[in-house]
């Protein structure tokens, strides 16, 4: 089908994104992710209640659950959290500015999950994340989207640690978390992690899953990032 071209001046500073995986495309033909529910697991969403990037989002009341399984809560939005990483990869997804930013996904269902501690590296951030992707299941969701990834943890649990051997997609806890989801019929979707250039310089797990779906970074000219 004939392809209707996007513009900047539809997308705002999301274009070259968007029409590099042809989402506008898609967009025209009535696909903007309504009625699809999505989990997104990160560190924190502070500023998704107030942003105005998020204003269709909350007024239409799709944000449907949201949990804090670092610290026990159900309050996700805390502003003293040194990170606005959650809140970003979610405009990735559901930010609905026309003309200044339109993610991916701006009609879709949204459930979410901190699982992970911006003050430390613990293997405890694994066990978060099974207990999301398990609530998430109860709820029916169709897609979870990680931007987490783990290798090495602090001391004293740096023993703790992968070696890149381990990271055959099996062997992590996150990554059977993440294929069991799979096998329950959740589309995993996890960051490869940002290490390219790092002595580490592997993806992360869970991004090793067998049935994770992952892919690395371009920039917007496709050339590896």
């Amino acid at each position: 089908q004939q392809k209707t071209i996007g513009t900047s001046a539809d997308y705002g500073l999301s274009f070259q994104q968007v029409d590099m995986i042809d989402a506008d495309c898609l967009h025209d033909l009535g696909f903007r992710g309504q009625n699809i529910d999505i989990a997104v697991f990160d560190v924190n969403f502070r500023y998704a209640n107030t942003c105005t990037a998020y204003d269709s989002l909350q007024l239409q009341s799709r944000v449907k659950d949201v949990y804090n399984f670092a610290r026990d809560t159900a309050f996700v939005y805390a502003t003293s959290i040194p990170s606005s990483h959650g809140m970003n990869v979610l405009g990735c997804m559901a930010a609905n500015i026309p003309g200044t930013y339109v993610g991916t996904a701006p009609s879709a269902n949204y459930f979410l999950y901190i699982t992970e501690d911006v003050l430390v590296e613990a293997p405890i951030e694994e066990d978060n994340w099974l207990m999301a992707a398990e609530r998430a299941d109860s709820l029916g969701v169709y897609l979870i989207n990680s931007s987490l990834g783990y290798n090495a943890f602090d001391a004293p649990l740096s023993a703790s640690s992968y070696t890149y051997a381990q990271l055959d997609g099996q062997t992590s806890l996150i990554a059977q978390a993440a294929n069991k989801a799979v096998a329950k019929g959740i589309f995993v979707v996890n960051a490869q992690g940002n290490e390219g250039y790092s002595a580490w310089h592997y993806l992360l797990t869970p991004a090793d899953g067998d049935s994770v779906y992952s892919v690395g970074s371009v920039d917007g000219s496709g050339i590896w990032a």
